[in-house]
């Protein structure tokens, strides 16, 4: 497993944390960390627990900050 993996495994572990704390405090949507291929990247991604929930089914899928000049998150498969 590479760098870049692992780093996506630790993002995907601490967005899963996110998400509980958001439901135990009775939050619906939350900033998440952005778990794309780009090295150190800071950027956060604000979804709905639902659209979390969702992406975190999949693990195909990434919780991914969107190019500048689209207003929603991407998801990258």
């Amino acid at each position: 497993m590479g760098h870049g993996e692992r780093t996506r495994r630790l993002m995907r572990t601490v967005n899963d944390r996110i998400s509980e704390v958001l439901e135990e405090a009775g939050l619906a949507e939350g900033d998440f960390l952005c778990e794309c291929a780009i090295e150190r990247c800071e950027r956060t991604v604000h979804l709905s627990l639902a659209e979390y929930v969702f992406l975190d089914g999949n693990r195909a899928r990434l919780v991914a900050h969107a190019p500048m000049d689209r207003k929603h998150p991407s998801v990258v498969s």
